[in-house]
Protein backbone atom coordinates (compact mmCIF):
# COMPACT_ATOMS: atom_id res chain seq x y z
CA UNK A 1 0.00 0.00 0.00
CA UNK A 2 1.31 3.10 -1.18
CA UNK A 3 1.62 6.42 1.62
CA UNK A 4 1.14 10.34 1.39
CA UNK A 5 3.77 11.71 2.57
CA UNK A 6 2.14 14.96 3.09
CA UNK A 7 -0.28 13.33 5.34
CA UNK A 8 2.48 11.26 6.98
CA UNK A 9 4.43 14.36 7.70
CA UNK A 10 1.58 16.05 8.92
CA UNK A 11 0.79 13.04 11.67
CA UNK A 12 4.05 13.05 12.73
CA UNK A 13 4.31 16.84 13.28
CA UNK A 14 0.87 16.04 15.23
CA UNK A 15 2.29 13.17 17.26
CA UNK A 16 5.30 15.72 18.84
CA UNK A 17 2.57 18.60 19.07
CA UNK A 18 1.11 16.00 21.60
CA UNK A 19 3.83 14.93 23.37
CA UNK A 20 3.80 11.56 21.99
CA UNK A 21 7.40 10.82 21.33
CA UNK A 22 9.39 7.77 22.09
CA UNK A 23 9.97 7.09 25.77
CA UNK A 24 12.93 4.51 25.87
CA UNK A 25 14.81 3.28 28.18
CA UNK A 26 18.55 4.35 29.28
CA UNK A 27 21.70 3.14 28.09
CA UNK A 28 24.94 2.02 29.76
CA UNK A 29 28.48 3.35 28.69
CA UNK A 30 29.97 0.85 31.34
CA UNK A 31 32.80 -1.57 29.62
CA UNK A 32 33.06 -0.22 26.39
CA UNK A 33 32.56 3.23 27.14
CA UNK A 34 30.17 6.00 25.90
CA UNK A 35 28.44 5.94 22.50
CA UNK A 36 27.76 9.64 22.38
CA UNK A 37 28.79 11.47 18.82
CA UNK A 38 29.19 7.79 17.50
CA UNK A 39 25.89 7.01 15.83
CA UNK A 40 25.30 6.04 12.22
CA UNK A 41 23.88 9.20 9.89
CA UNK A 42 20.14 9.21 11.68
CA UNK A 43 22.14 8.75 15.19
CA UNK A 44 21.16 12.33 16.51
CA UNK A 45 17.81 11.18 16.28
CA UNK A 46 18.33 7.65 17.60
CA UNK A 47 20.09 8.98 20.52
CA UNK A 48 17.05 11.19 21.37
CA UNK A 49 14.97 7.77 21.30
CA UNK A 50 17.33 5.29 22.42
CA UNK A 51 18.97 7.51 25.26
CA UNK A 52 22.40 6.78 24.78
CA UNK A 53 25.28 8.28 26.98
CA UNK A 54 22.98 7.74 29.74
CA UNK A 55 24.59 5.25 32.69
CA UNK A 56 22.33 2.09 32.47
CA UNK A 57 19.66 0.42 30.58
CA UNK A 58 16.21 -0.35 32.71
CA UNK A 59 14.85 -2.23 30.29
CA UNK A 60 11.51 -4.21 31.25
CA UNK A 61 12.58 -4.62 34.95
CA UNK A 62 9.34 -6.91 35.86
CA UNK A 63 10.33 -9.36 33.08
CA UNK A 64 12.30 -12.00 34.31
CA UNK A 65 14.59 -12.37 30.82
CA UNK A 66 14.99 -8.94 30.67
CA UNK A 67 18.89 -8.04 30.78
CA UNK A 68 20.65 -4.78 31.45
CA UNK A 69 22.83 -3.71 28.62
CA UNK A 70 25.86 -2.43 28.35
CA UNK A 71 27.00 -0.15 25.24
CA UNK A 72 30.25 -0.43 23.62
CA UNK A 73 31.91 2.54 22.08
CA UNK A 74 33.01 2.18 18.35
CA UNK A 75 34.25 4.67 15.44
CA UNK A 76 31.77 5.41 13.18
CA UNK A 77 33.13 3.43 10.31
CA UNK A 78 32.65 0.20 12.29
CA UNK A 79 29.11 1.51 13.05
CA UNK A 80 28.82 1.66 9.43
CA UNK A 81 30.10 -1.90 8.67
CA UNK A 82 27.62 -3.54 11.47
CA UNK A 83 24.86 -1.69 10.22
CA UNK A 84 25.35 -3.03 6.60
CA UNK A 85 25.96 -6.27 7.92
CA UNK A 86 22.61 -6.81 9.94
CA UNK A 87 20.12 -4.63 8.91
CA UNK A 88 18.88 -7.28 6.60
CA UNK A 89 19.71 -10.34 8.83
CA UNK A 90 16.56 -11.90 10.12
CA UNK A 91 17.68 -12.09 13.40
CA UNK A 92 16.51 -8.42 13.56
CA UNK A 93 13.74 -8.83 11.01
CA UNK A 94 10.94 -6.08 12.35
CA UNK A 95 13.38 -3.65 14.20
CA UNK A 96 13.22 -0.21 13.53
CA UNK A 97 16.54 1.97 12.75
CA UNK A 98 16.30 2.95 16.90
CA UNK A 99 16.32 -0.46 17.42
CA UNK A 100 18.87 -1.72 14.89
CA UNK A 101 21.10 1.48 16.45
CA UNK A 102 20.58 -0.25 19.67
CA UNK A 103 21.39 -3.23 18.80
CA UNK A 104 24.58 -1.91 17.62
CA UNK A 105 25.46 -0.05 20.69
CA UNK A 106 25.72 -3.49 22.45
CA UNK A 107 27.61 -5.51 20.14
CA UNK A 108 30.94 -5.45 22.14
CA UNK A 109 34.46 -6.60 20.69
CA UNK A 110 36.37 -9.62 20.66
CA UNK A 111 39.94 -10.52 19.41
CA UNK A 112 40.33 -14.41 18.46
CA UNK A 113 43.00 -15.44 17.29
CA UNK A 114 44.26 -17.15 14.10
CA UNK A 115 43.18 -21.55 13.83
CA UNK A 116 40.71 -21.38 16.95
CA UNK A 117 37.22 -22.24 16.85
CA UNK A 118 34.40 -19.80 17.14
CA UNK A 119 31.55 -21.58 16.68
CA UNK A 120 31.78 -25.38 16.75
CA UNK A 121 29.34 -27.51 14.83
CA UNK A 122 26.51 -29.27 17.48
CA UNK A 123 27.07 -27.10 19.78
CA UNK A 124 23.90 -26.49 22.10
CA UNK A 125 25.16 -23.66 24.47
CA UNK A 126 24.28 -20.92 21.02
CA UNK A 127 23.47 -17.60 22.44
CA UNK A 128 25.98 -15.15 20.20
CA UNK A 129 26.25 -13.54 16.93
CA UNK A 130 29.25 -12.62 15.06
CA UNK A 131 30.30 -9.52 12.92
CA UNK A 132 33.63 -10.03 11.44
CA UNK A 133 35.59 -6.38 11.06
CA UNK A 134 38.83 -7.42 10.22
CA UNK A 135 40.25 -10.89 9.70
CA UNK A 136 38.96 -14.17 7.75
CA UNK A 137 37.40 -17.26 8.60
CA UNK A 138 36.15 -20.31 6.97
CA UNK A 139 32.63 -22.49 7.76
CA UNK A 140 33.00 -26.26 8.02
CA UNK A 141 30.23 -28.71 7.77
CA UNK A 142 30.08 -32.59 8.45
CA UNK A 143 27.27 -34.49 7.13
CA UNK A 144 26.63 -38.36 7.92
CA UNK A 145 28.99 -40.31 5.98
CA UNK A 146 32.03 -37.85 5.95
CA UNK A 147 35.18 -38.68 6.90
CA UNK A 148 36.54 -34.93 7.10
CA UNK A 149 34.22 -31.43 7.30
CA UNK A 150 34.00 -29.79 4.06
CA UNK A 151 34.35 -26.25 3.72
CA UNK A 152 30.87 -24.57 2.91
CA UNK A 153 31.58 -20.86 3.19
CA UNK A 154 34.37 -17.80 3.53
CA UNK A 155 33.67 -14.77 5.53
CA UNK A 156 35.63 -11.60 5.15
CA UNK A 157 35.07 -8.15 7.16
CA UNK A 158 31.57 -7.18 6.91
CA UNK A 159 30.28 -10.56 7.43
CA UNK A 160 27.87 -12.05 9.90
CA UNK A 161 27.03 -15.65 10.99
CA UNK A 162 25.74 -17.41 13.87
CA UNK A 163 21.87 -16.22 13.69
CA UNK A 164 20.63 -19.36 12.79
CA UNK A 165 21.13 -20.86 16.16
CA UNK A 166 19.89 -18.45 18.03
CA UNK A 167 16.63 -18.08 15.86
CA UNK A 168 15.48 -21.40 16.19
CA UNK A 169 17.40 -22.09 19.36
CA UNK A 170 19.14 -25.34 17.63
CA UNK A 171 22.30 -26.56 17.86
CA UNK A 172 24.89 -24.92 15.46
CA UNK A 173 25.30 -25.87 12.27
CA UNK A 174 28.50 -25.41 11.30
CA UNK A 175 32.23 -24.94 12.15
CA UNK A 176 33.28 -21.44 12.31
CA UNK A 177 37.08 -21.94 12.62
CA UNK A 178 39.59 -18.31 12.29
CA UNK A 179 42.03 -18.25 9.29
CA UNK A 180 43.87 -15.49 10.84
CA UNK A 181 43.81 -13.08 13.62
CA UNK A 182 40.17 -12.18 13.69
CA UNK A 183 38.38 -9.01 15.45
CA UNK A 184 34.94 -9.37 15.87
CA UNK A 185 31.82 -7.80 16.72
CA UNK A 186 29.14 -9.83 19.25
CA UNK A 187 25.78 -9.77 19.99
CA UNK A 188 24.23 -11.79 22.81
CA UNK A 189 20.62 -13.26 22.53
CA UNK A 190 19.12 -12.09 25.87
CA UNK A 191 20.52 -8.60 25.13
CA UNK A 192 19.09 -8.87 21.67
CA UNK A 193 15.69 -10.81 22.89
CA UNK A 194 15.62 -8.08 25.80
CA UNK A 195 15.74 -4.65 22.81
CA UNK A 196 13.40 -6.62 20.65
CA UNK A 197 10.98 -6.78 23.07
CA UNK A 198 11.34 -3.17 24.19
CA UNK A 199 10.75 -1.92 20.60
CA UNK A 200 7.75 -4.12 20.11
CA UNK A 201 6.16 -3.36 23.72
CA UNK A 202 6.63 0.42 22.71
CA UNK A 203 4.87 0.01 19.28
CA UNK A 204 2.34 -1.54 20.43
CA UNK A 205 1.55 1.01 23.21
CA UNK A 206 1.64 3.97 20.48
CA UNK A 207 -0.30 2.28 18.06
CA UNK A 208 -3.31 1.65 21.03
CA UNK A 209 -2.50 5.23 21.60
CA UNK A 210 -3.35 6.64 18.34
CA UNK A 211 -6.71 4.16 18.20
CA UNK A 212 -7.35 6.38 21.15
CA UNK A 213 -7.00 9.62 19.95
CA UNK A 214 -9.95 10.85 17.75
CA UNK A 215 -7.71 13.03 15.72
CA UNK A 216 -6.01 10.14 14.10
CA UNK A 217 -9.37 8.21 13.23
CA UNK A 218 -9.41 9.24 10.03
CA UNK A 219 -5.95 7.11 9.63
CA UNK A 220 -4.95 4.03 7.81
CA UNK A 221 -3.60 0.96 9.89
CA UNK A 222 -0.79 0.88 7.30
CA UNK A 223 -0.38 4.71 8.87
CA UNK A 224 -0.82 4.17 12.62
CA UNK A 225 1.83 0.90 12.75
CA UNK A 226 4.34 3.68 10.53
CA UNK A 227 4.09 6.06 13.39
CA UNK A 228 3.96 3.22 16.28
CA UNK A 229 7.31 2.01 14.27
Amino acid sequence: MGFTPDISLKVREKMQALGLGSSSPRSNSGGGGSTSGSGAASNSDVSATWGLGKKRIAVAAENPDAVDITNYAKPESVRQLIHIAIKDNMLFSGLPPAGLAAVIDSMQPRNVIAGKDIIKQGDTDAHEFYVLESGTCDAFVARPGDLVSRKVKSYGPGSAFGELALLYAAPRAATVTMTSACKLWVAERRVVATIKRHFAEKAAAVKLLLEKVPIFGCLTDAHKQLLAG
